[in-house]
Parts: structure tokens; sequence; C-alpha cells
């Protein structure tokens, strides 16, 4: 793995809002001299950002951000559809957690152990209770143990794949880091090269997973989502919008709060 040191570049920051057909835009923008083109990001928290050359006119800025409202609106939509949960999520004994794609409810067992411990099964996920740990702190501490056994697994199963899968893609990502992302599943920095995945995408099937990762990897060639963008992730991944169907479905249960 090769790690690139960049120069840093002065950019300019300030805070916009704009009138659309469907309605108003707020967004931060980002100049740059390094820039040569203008681009769109919305982060986890739902932020829009537009990246645009330090030349460019405002008004030329303005346009192509209007030519883009319908593209931000569904975005914004989708990412909280993805990410919406009915209520609060159940810690209880038999409350369903989803792994790899697949359903495993939570199975309370004592334990004579100082911690609190989880542990897969074929069917469940076991979590052994220590014998004097009090009835009111054990839900906050079985939530507590989940992030922290599922952080564990996205580290290996994402290591294992993102690698090979760079490998076969032909890009050398310069930085990967796995990370809690709000309302995205991964994010890619072209400038810096670098890969940020979200470590409850393991939650999703082998299939998913790697599709997330060969679209952000994909982001290192092609910074945006034009035509060009898809047409590279269809030859890798031709199945890939069943798997945006199975995070649309699945992914408000991909959610530990």
């Amino acid at each position: 793995m090769t790690y690139r040191f960049l120069n840093k570049t002065p950019r300019e920051i300030t805070s916009r809002e704009i009138t659309t057909p469907l309605g108003e835009i707020s967004y931060l923008l980002i100049r740059s001299a390094r820039r040569f083109t203008i681009a769109i990001e919305i982060d986890q928290d739902l932020k829009v950002k537009v990246f645009a050359p330090k030349s460019l006119r405002e008004k030329e800025i303005a346009d192509f951000i209007r030519q883009k409202a319908r593209w931000i609106f569904d975005k914004i939509k989708g990412f909280e559809k993805r990410f919406f949960t009915r209520g609060k999520r159940s810690y209880r004994n038999g409350a369903e957690f989803l792994f790899l794609g697949e359903r495993y409810s939570l199975r309370y067992a004592p334990s004579d152990g100082k911690r609190l411990k989880i542990s897969l099964t074929d069917k469940y996920l076991e979590v052994g209770i220590p014998f004097d740990m009090p009835a009111h702190a054990v839900e906050p501490s079985v939530q507590k143990a989940l992030i922290v056994w599922y952080r564990k697994q996205a580290k290996e199963i994402l290591a294992g794949r993102i690698f090979p899968l760079a490998r076969f893609l032909g890009v050398d990502p310069s930085k990967v880091t796995v990370r809690s992302q709000k309302k995205i599943w991964g994010s890619c920095h072209y400038h810096s090269q670098s890969v940020h995945l979200n470590w409850k995408m393991v939650m999703a099937p082998q299939a998913v997973i790697d599709y997330i990762i060969i679209h952000e990897l994909t982001h290192l060639k092609v910074p945006n989502h034009s035509k060009r963008f898809w047409q590279k992730i269809k030859k890798v991944c031709p199945d890939y919008s069943s798997c945006e169907s199975w995070l649309d479905r699945y992914g408000g249960l991909m959610v530990l709060s």
C-alpha cells in the first residue's frame, strides 16, 4: 500500500443558500486553486458541500446547483429512508440483529465472568451477562458490547475485502479507515485518494458489502456519479441495483440506537 503526502492548499469555505424550483438548498462552498471541476457531496450529517475551482464564477456555480437540485433532494431523501428506524432499538433477550445479511436473535446467558461477552452461534448472538450486573444496566451494556463486537468484525471483514478489490480495480488508496458514519455507508476523497467505510455495513450480505467497497473505490477514478462512473460499476458489479434495493429495504435495521 502506498502512502502519499500531499501539500495542503488553502481553501476558501463559505456558507451559501440558493433558491431552486424544488426548494431552498443550504450548502458549504469550498473553493480551491487545485480544483478544475465542480462537484457536490452530501456528508453523513446531510450537509451539502459544493467543491469548485477558485476561478469559477458564482453564477456558474449557482446554475450547476440548480441543475443538480433534483439529485440533491433525492439523495437526502434516500439517506433518510435508509437510516430511518421506528422508535428506539430494543436490546432485550430475543431482539433481532443482522450480521452478513442473516438475522440473529440475542440470547442472554448468565455468566460468572466480570464483563459482558458476545459470541456468535448458528442462530444467536449469545450474550454472557455477569451474575452481579444490575437489571437496569443490562440493556445499555448490551448495546455498548454489540457496538464493540460489530466494530471488531468490521475491521477484520472489510480489511479482508478492500485490498483484493482495490488490486482488481487497479486503484491504490492512500488511506482506508473504518469508522462511524451516520447517513452513508462509505465515502471517498478523490484528491487525497482516501476511502472511509461505515462499520455498520457488516450487517449486510457479503455481495452488498463488496458493492459498497467497489462503489467507493471506483470514485478514486471517477469522482462523480456520471454515466462513465455507472458504466464502470456495472462492468464489475452487474447486479448492483439489487444491492441498492437491499440497502433501501433493510438499511433501517442497520442502526444501533
